[in-house]
């Protein structure tokens, strides 16, 4: 998906509005950064929907790791969606006994 927003963002240099601009690449980075943090935080929204409640408070804590930066916020995302994804295996666990 990264590649995917590079190139659509590099493909608004062709238009014939923006064709005499040049192309700038620390421009399409950072403003490619900046939607995947926006869809990281979309696709947690989302996901906090369905999780247990117990469980939003750490969709809560990504949220505001985002609002600090994009390194900082992938890398706790990393460690709350493993921790996520062990307590919905015990539930579901729980769940069969």
């Amino acid at each position: 998906m990264k590649e995917l927003i590079r190139q659509a963002l590099a493909r608004g240099y062709c238009t014939k509005r923006n064709g005499h601009k040049i192309l700038d690449p620390d421009l399409i980075e950072d403003m490619a950064k900046e939607i995947e943090k926006i869809e990281a935080l979309k696709a947690l929204e989302e996901a906090k929907a369905e999780l247990p409640e117990e469980s939003k408070f750490s969709i809560t804590r990504l949220s505001l790791a985002w609002a600090r930066g994009y390194n900082a916020f992938r890398s706790q995302a990393v460690q709350v969606v493993a921790k996520l994804k062990l307590r919905i295996k015990e539930l579901e666990d729980e769940k069969k006994v």
